[in-house]
């Protein structure tokens, strides 16, 4: 009677397994999609992976879709998480929380390359994670715009100009990681986080006079 009134079943309830069922169905489909990708995506596959029975699987879950953006909200979660916590424990200097966020980055991904396959390479075979992937883009954009604007001194009115600067430096890291997880790069792990990181900082250094140049071209169409 207990067990139909409560779920128990050899001390974990019915919430429980629901939880454990579905962590495991999100670790089998980061396998599966870091790994093998799309194509080995299936019902089937995912099921045999987690060692659970179909039906376990709508349970947590509307489709295959719907999995694949949980793990992919999971990956961006972690992410900027471990950002912002390494931003907030970097000194308060403008290269330390540069090379604080992009060495957290490189970690995230090179440490698990299947996350950085399924957020970078397979999220682009599916339209809901291309949008959910291009949403977090911008997200990132906008931390790094909050840096941005205590650190870099900038004119007024530059507002456009960092929104596109900071998605432009955000979408360059993102491609330098690409490549290096996949082997193109020769760099090692700690120049890979310097180049950005001098790079970015590059960029911030002339940040006011590109604005400015940028101000100017935009007054002499008007």
């Amino acid at each position: 009677m207990a067990r139909a009134t409560t779920g128990m079943y050899n001390g974990v309830t019915a919430g429980q397994r629901r939880n454990e069922r579905r962590k495991k169905l999100m670790d089998a489909a980061l396998e599966i999609l870091g790994t093998r990708g799309w194509s080995a995506m299936t019902v089937a596959t995912v099921c045999e992976e987690a060692k659970v029975g179909p039906r376990f699987l709508y349970e947590s879950f509307e489709n295959l879709d719907a999995l694949a953006l949980a793990v992919l909200d999971d990956i961006v979660a972690t992410a900027s998480a471990n950002t912002v916590t390494n931003l907030a424990a970097a000194p308060d200097d403008t290269t330390a929380k540069v090379h604080a966020a992009v060495s957290t980055m490189v970690h995230e991904f090179a440490d698990d390359p299947r996350r950085a396959r399924i957020i970078f390479v397979e999220s682009y075979g599916n339209a809901a994670m291309m949008k959910r992937r291009s949403h977090a883009l911008h997200d990132v954009a906008a931390l790094m715009a909050t840096l941005a604007t205590t650190f870099v001194d900038l004119p007024k009115g530059a507002d456009d100009f960092i929104e596109s600067g900071t998605l432009f430096l955000t979408g360059g890291v993102a491609e330098l990681v690409i490549a290096w997880v996949a082997g193109d790069l020769t760099l090692s792990r700690e120049e890979l986080i310097d180049t950005c990181t001098e790079m970015m900082m590059t960029i911030g250094e002339n940040a006011h006079a590109i604005a400015e140049r940028l101000a100017i071209a935009r007054q002499h169409r008007l």
